[in-house]
């Protein structure tokens, strides 16, 4: 980031090479690097003595009137990609039609079901399994009754687990996903427990869908999880512990050699 003043390894790599460090945020009681955003600007010229936020924004606007530069907000979400690949998952009910283009699964027909397929592993030909099967895959338009193709791709398993909060209290419903007394009476959630990999994957993609669900009225909050409670995560030779990576450890007393102590917890 080149401020060796606010960036711990800035300051570290410009200490170790004896380089310049030219602070220009003071924060009391604070030694360097401060990576504070609550100090005062110094060593900044007309901008001296004004807050990191006040100073920001005037610098922004100072650049800006000069043509040098454009105030912007910047998000780091992208697109969500809610589409897998694959033969295990519920369908998405799109049905691609010649004439109509893509035209959605009548409501009376839903929900659309898996068929059965006794191998459902991909092949060489990179053919989804669904599609191979013609008796699903090929149907008629809804719209025009000429003939149409099934979408083969099955939504994401983050979108599915997203309003199971919703779906638990209603289980016996089979002609609804969710029953409206229920919801009233036992949701939003009280407290969510989850670790840093819910708080960017489910906990956020939950949200998504409650704020449209409210957005629609089909519910009456748009926070599911008023409450949070995030877990620390166990840590081994300086990693999380992951199956995929072969870093976990089993919890039985005869096999905990080498396993992480508490202190692992972070």
């Amino acid at each position: 980031m080149a401020v060796p003043a606010h960036d711990r390894r800035d300051f570290e790599f410009a200490t170790q090479f004896a380089l310049p460090i030219r602070q220009v945020v003071k924060v009391e009681g604070e030694a360097l690097p401060n990576v504070s955003e609550e100090g005062v600007l110094m060593n900044s010229g007309a901008f001296d003595g004004l807050s990191c936020r006040e100073g920001g924004r005037k610098i922004v606007e100072w650049l800006a009137a000069r043509g040098m530069a454009t105030a912007r907000v910047q998000y780091r979400l992208h697109d969500w990609c809610i589409s897998r690949q694959r033969y295990w998952g519920p369908p998405i009910p799109i049905i691609y039609c010649e004439r109509c283009g893509p035209v959605a699964v009548p409501e009376q027909d839903l929900p659309v079901e898996l068929p059965f397929i006794e191998d459902f592993r991909p092949d060489d030909t990179g053919v989804s399994p669904l599609a191979r099967h013609k008796e699903w895959y090929f149907v008629k338009c809804p719209e025009c009754g000429g003939e149409g193709r099934r979408e083969t791709d099955v939504s994401d398993t983050f979108l599915d687990s997203s309003w199971y909060h919703l779906r638990y209290p209603s289980t016996e419903f089979a002609d609804r996903p969710f029953d409206p007394a229920r919801t009233k009476k036992w949701l939003p959630v009280s407290t969510y427990i989850g670790g840093n990999e819910h708080a960017v994957l489910h906990l956020l993609y939950s949200r998504f869908i409650s704020m449209v669900l409210k957005d629609l009225g089909h519910i009456h909050f748009e926070e599911p999880f008023p409450k949070l409670r995030a877990h620390g995560l166990i840590v081994k030779d300086g990693a999380k512990m992951s199956k995929s990576r072969g870093t976990s450890w089993s919890p039985t007393p005869t096999s905990n050699s080498g396993a992480p102590t508490p202190s692992g917890c972070i």
